[in-house]
């Protein structure tokens, strides 16, 4: 069997890295279609990993995980089936085939894990923006790629092991619901994350809500997370000083 499937994960030293790194190679060593777990290190912004991803893969598949991520044994098999079946039987040009994930915070199925088609990696260039694969699909439509996706849950995501990480987070994901849905979107958001933090009552939650509102008040910042820079700012020294006074 052909080994065409790369496994490749970004870290800058999040504290799920070694799960997340160790879960991979277990998946690696038990299917036969995988080549290689590559670890791209230290590289700020998002999109700079995405694109060294996207520059060095030699396989013709690609499986995009961040460090946040713990993939299922199955996943790099639904994926590839997924992709082969919509070539072969629909005849379209796949970009990238996708599955959900389990968010352990938000307690509910997200998207997405994906694997891409490495075909299309030459067309194009990941972009300093939020939602980088997004916007690298939406360049990619213009030379006939499609992206397509499954319901099944393929891993789960870690979304807020930290509390820097949770405010960060989760105030791009409110940025994210304006640009692409609308502020209601993002107001409903932030609704559920002040339930989920007077019910759970904890730092993480806290910095989550904070992280919401921020992305609220500030909705045109559209730049990937910087994990080091975010880590010693002075905006998220300010949330700390704000939580420490109500604990």
């Amino acid at each position: 069997m052909r080994k065409d499937v790369t496994i490749c994960i970004g870290t800058v030293g999040y504290p799920t890295f070694e799960r997340c790194h160790r879960q991979a190679c277990t998946v690696a060593e038990k299917n036969k279609n995988i080549k290689d777990v590559v670890v791209i290190k230290n590289k700020y912004p998002t999109s700079s990993w995405l694109n060294e991803m996207r520059e060095n893969t030699k396989t013709q598949w690609v499986l995009q995980v961040d460090e946040d991520m713990y993939i299922y044994e199955n996943a790099v098999d639904e994926l590839l089936k997924l992709a082969k079946i919509k070539i072969n039987k629909k005849n379209i040009k796949v970009l990238n085939a996708s599955g959900l994930l389990y968010d352990t915070f938000l307690e509910t199925n997200i998207g997405s894990l994906k694997l891409w088609n490495t075909d299309s990696f030459n067309l194009g260039r990941f972009k300093n923006v939020q939602g980088s694969d997004r916007r690298f699909a939406k360049d990619l439509s213009i030379h006939g790629f499609e992206n397509v996706s499954i319901s099944k849950v393929l891993g789960e995501h870690d979304s807020a092991p930290s509390e820097d990480i949770a405010y960060f987070k989760y105030k791009e994901y409110v940025q994210k619901l304006i640009r692409y849905q609308d502020k209601k979107s993002g107001k409903k958001f932030i609704n559920f994350l002040t339930k989920k933090h007077k019910k759970q009552n904890d730092a993480i939650s806290f910095f989550a809500l904070q992280g919401g509102i921020a992305g609220y008040r500030f909705p045109d910042q559209n730049e990937t997370k910087n994990y080091l820079k975010n880590k010693n700012s002075d905006e998220l020294y300010i949330v700390k000083q704000k939580f420490n006074k109500i604990k």
